[in-house]
């Protein structure tokens, strides 16, 4: 046991020394190398796909419902229509590589989307894909804009990472607008690009992102400006032969992994209402009219019902698309084209999932002549389904009569307008 009069080893000497004359020392501050901002691109992004992904994720985390890429021969621009940037936030967030805002909030401002960036380098990206950089940011709270332009090449020629510089300035706006027509979101235009585009690169963009892009747009038929709480839209154009192709069929990939597609509609003839159903099953298609109660005149759906076990096309894994599916699974219903919130996912309105539970193995919509024993063994649930239902509840309430119209049992939205009411033609539906 060591005796407590002996001499402290070298180490411990050392640490009393330092701890006890901390005056007898000057202070020194880290620098950084101006070309750090080089090396950083070069190893956190790596790959002009992961560079470009990163402010496409920019755009999610602003809580934007469009962010449009345009891939030209000599430049790239990526808008979003996200909540943009104030000159403060430009400069403590944007202007701080490895910034840790995103860090502390581990939800978007306004949807509470989960954020997908968490290293901030998302400059770096811009860095790494182009030698100059143009910014412009707008927010709901100001009508001015913020502009901002970088050249790579010189800040990185600064002797210091803390004297590279960024020409900045707030504006009156003009006639620049943002994807749908807002006022508020981020166009970054990169020029003087840095890497070659292949069809390979594009389609490995898409596969980095597919999984942030909402399906419902697949559909087609949505208004364009609205903003539903996961309705991100991503749209890709390039002057670049094939590209654009090679894009819609990466990142709709996941999509067309369907084991069956159902497609639908109510039509009024006469003085009657039928229902056309059309279910395809591989190279098998299967149609029928039924009768449908005269409660609802109109409404048309496609259903794509998928089995998330085993091997996927188009190097999609199963585990990506369970947690697609669990995010946006289900059947969404729109009036209009206006996206009603409480259908999808989270609510189970067609009660799939608890028809499932209950095992039941025979379904009260269908027909006497089209019941099969054990029929609803492989009923689908909610997490392995996506579809999307058009409603009108407009032209519903004009062609309401009689005892429909003074009981006001005609398809109708609530006051909160996020659901229909519960009435006979919502059962119908």
């Amino acid at each position: 046991m060591k005796n407590a009069t002996e001499e402290p080893v070298q180490g411990d000497t050392h640490r009393f020394e330092h701890q006890g004359a901390i005056g007898d020392y000057e202070t020194a501050k880290f620098t950084a190398d101006s070309a750090l901002l080089r090396e950083l691109g070069e190893h956190l992004v790596g790959k002009p796909y992961i560079a470009l992904a990163e402010l496409i994720k920019n755009a999610y985390d602003a809580d934007a419902s469009q962010c449009v890429i345009e891939l030209r021969q000599s430049e790239i621009v990526v808008a979003d229509n996200g909540h943009g940037m104030t000159k403060r936030e430009f400069l403590d967030h944007w202007m701080t590589v490895g910034t840790r805002h995103k860090r502390h909030s581990k939800l978007s401002r306004d949807l509470g989307r989960r954020v997908t960036g968490s290293k901030g380098v998302g400059r770096l990206s811009a860095q790494f894909l182009a030698s100059k950089l143009q910014l412009r940011s707008g927010t709901r709270r100001s009508p001015r804009q913020m502009r901002a332009f970088i050249d790579w090449d010189e800040a990185v020629q600064a002797q210091s990472l803390t004297q590279a510089e960024a020409q900045y300035r707030v504006e009156q706006p003009g006639d620049g607008k943002f994807p749908g027509g807002t006022s508020h979101g981020t166009v970054v235009i990169l020029q003087g690009l840095k890497q070659a585009w292949t069809n390979d690169e594009v389609q490995e963009l898409g596969r980095q992102i597919w999984m942030l892009n909402s399906p419902v747009h697949a559909f087609g038929r949505v208004r364009r400006g609205q903003r539903a709480r996961d309705d991100f839209q991503i749209k890709f154009k390039s002057d670049l032969p094939g590209m654009d192709r090679t894009f819609a069929s990466q990142i709709q990939r996941a999509l067309e992994n369907h084991q069956a597609i159902i497609h639908g509609r109510i039509e009024r003839e006469g003085k009657r209402n039928h229902s056309f159903v059309r279910v395809a099953i591989g190279d098998a298609v299967f149609s029928e009219r039924f009768d449908c109660a005269p409660d609802l005149r109109e409404a048309d759906w496609e259903i794509r019902v998928y089995n998330l076990a085993g091997r996927q096309a188009g190097g999609v894994s199963v585990g990506d698309m369970r947690e697609y599916f669990s995010k946006y699974g289900g059947v969404a219903v729109f009036d209009n084209g206006f996206r009603l919130p409480y259908y999808g996912s989270e609510n189970d309105w067609l009660t799939l999932d608890y028809d499932h539970a209950h095992r039941r193995n025979r379904s009260k919509l269908l027909p006497p002549h089209l019941h099969v024993h054990r029929a609803l063994n492989d009923l689908p649930t909610q997490g392995r389904i996506f579809g999307v239902v058009h409603v009108n509840t407009s032209t519903e309430d004009s062609h309401a009569t009689g005892r429909q119209g003074h009981a006001g049992e005609s398809l109708k939205i609530q006051v909160s307008r996020d659901r229909l009411v519960g009435n006979k033609a919502f059962e119908t539906l």
